[in-house]
């Protein structure tokens, strides 16, 4: 799924979001039967280093752990509750692949008969369980989401080896921006992903206004993929407003789907304009598309070669943005017609030409 945040981007005619790696967190529950419970969260984070990151929340109790790698240490008296950390570095640039060793040390409860480990693997991740010899007491090596159990019953042992093997990237997507601008009288949006795990494609969401949001397209994805892909996207039908919301609603193969952020993209036109109707020539209607910079009362009226206004097309007051006006021309004989945007500070007339 795409883990990103659901801030909101404003910016003027051009809008987009950055995002950083994410932090990969996996709990583990630990509970020796007699009331002691401990929780050691691991994971990645490129910020974090193989040692002891007080900043990352990682804590260690007493002996101090040895040169090196992190060592996780607890104990499990009756009645205790307690939480660890061991984040490891992640890779910043790209999924991280491979193994990170975690050497658990612990201390039953007082009749305790063994050590129950539990967890929930997000998708891609892998793990096993080793004695201090090396020796795999269990192992989950799928790349596929998990939860499971596993109970060391021998209570002589006080030291494993938990690694996490980090099969795919743990997230399928990794989006890593999104952007929008207005372009030619269209908003144009991009968005990078660094990796790809069952992508089936995104759809493209926008709404303007107080109304609901809409789908207006969809982009396939690239399935499975663990280098850097670029997406776009052309929203050519910006009429009836000047500010436009986007999202992504990435959807993986088996249905499950991730809203990305928001992004706002400002579509104001800098100045009036009036296009050429299409179709021309046409029977018996057209359409007609024009821009407004600014809250204006305008009217588009028609008018025959010699002068004669035969009808108006549209009227009324318009708030920045641009627009289209539908003309029908079924009342009206043949011939070369002239349509004309009037408004208080700007005026201008285009023909156009009706054939039955």
């Amino acid at each position: 799924m795409l883990k990103i945040f659901t801030l909101l981007g404003i910016f003027l005619l051009y809008s987009c979001r950055s995002y950083a790696q994410a932090l990969i967190e996996i709990p583990f529950s630990f509970n020796d039967g007699v009331g002691g419970t401990s929780t050691l969260t691991v994971g990645l984070d490129p910020s974090a280093s193989d040692g002891l990151d007080a900043t990352l929340g990682e804590t260690f109790a007493p002996p101090l752990p040895p040169s090196g790698a992190y060592d996780v240490r607890f104990t499990l008296p009756s009645s205790s509750t307690q939480t660890f950390k061991d984040i490891r570095n992640g890779d910043n640039t790209a999924a991280s692949i491979g193994n990170r060793a975690h050497t658990v040390n612990y201390q039953l409860g007082t009749s305790s008969t063994g050590l129950q480990i539990s967890w929930s693997l997000p998708f891609g991740v892998g793990l096993n369980i080793k004695d201090p010899l090396g020796g795999i007491l269990y192992e989950v090596n799928y790349p596929e989401a998990s939860s499971n159990s596993y109970t060391i019953t021998y209570v002589a042992l006080t030291s494993f080896i938990l690694t996490v093997k980090y099969v795919n990237p743990p997230f399928p997507v990794e989006l890593t921006s999104f952007c929008g601008k207005l372009l030619n009288e269209k908003v144009e949006l991009e968005w990078k992903t660094s990796t790809e795990i069952n992508n089936y494609g995104f759809e493209i969401e926008r709404k303007s206004g107080g109304n609901e949001w809409q789908n207006i397209g969809f982009v396939p994805g690239n399935g499975n993929c663990n280098s850097p892909k670029e997406y776009s996207f052309i929203d050519a039908n910006i009429d009836g407003g000047s500010k436009f919301q986007y999202r992504l609603k990435q959807i993986d193969h088996d249905g499950a789907f991730e809203y990305s952020n928001i992004i706002e993209v400002d579509a104001a036109p800098q100045s009036y304009g009036l296009s050429r109707n299409f179709p021309n020539p046409f029977n018996p209607a057209t359409t007609i598309r024009f821009s407004v910079p600014k809250a204006t009362e305008l009217r588009i009226n028609v008018y025959t070669m010699l002068g004669e206004k035969m009808l108006t097309a549209i009227e009324g007051k318009f708030e920045p943005g641009f627009y289209k006006a539908e003309i029908n021309a079924g009342n009206l004989p043949s011939g070369i017609y002239i349509y004309r945007l009037e408004s208080s500070d700007f005026v201008q007339s285009k023909k156009m030409v009706l054939i039955k």
